[in-house]
């Protein structure tokens, strides 16, 4: 949401900033929430679930990728700049109740391994492939 209020500027110098500054923090959230449900997903999983969790993830990753361009163009193209940013940030926003509904076990949070999440190999690929994004 904050793309479509940064419209709202008209000093071009503080736009350029502020366009800048929501830009990377937007990629760092990106490349450090993808790592970070990756690495969880790697933790919980049992060997045999590890690949269908990480084929299902990635299917829901590239339906993203592809929908998300076509309907935000379509709400551009029908309602305007601003409204495909308000429509995301909306829709972000009503899943919070949503989060509530994901319980973790208190004895499987005992068992994710900070240093063991982290090196696994799934997550240290994933990881660099956040950060390349994220500096591109």
């Amino acid at each position: 949401m904050i793309f479509a209020f940064i419209e709202l500027i008209a000093n071009p110098y503080i736009f350029s900033f502020l366009s800048i500054l929501a830009r990377l923090s937007h990629g760092l959230g990106a490349a450090l929430s993808s790592t970070l449900v990756y690495s969880i997903a790697a933790s919980l999983c049992d060997e045999d679930e590890i690949k269908s969790t990480m084929g299902y993830m990635e299917l829901g990753y590239s339906l993203g990728l592809t929908l998300g361009p076509v309907l935000a163009s379509l709400l551009y193209h029908y309602f305007g700049y601003c409204f495909p940013f308000y429509f995301c940030g909306v829709l972000m926003l009503g899943c919070i109740p949503f989060i509530k509904n994901l319980e973790v076990k208190q004895d499987e949070c005992e068992e994710i391994e900070f240093f063991r999440v982290l090196l696994n190999p799934v997550t240290k690929l994933k990881n660099n492939i956040s950060i390349y994004c994220f500096l591109i």
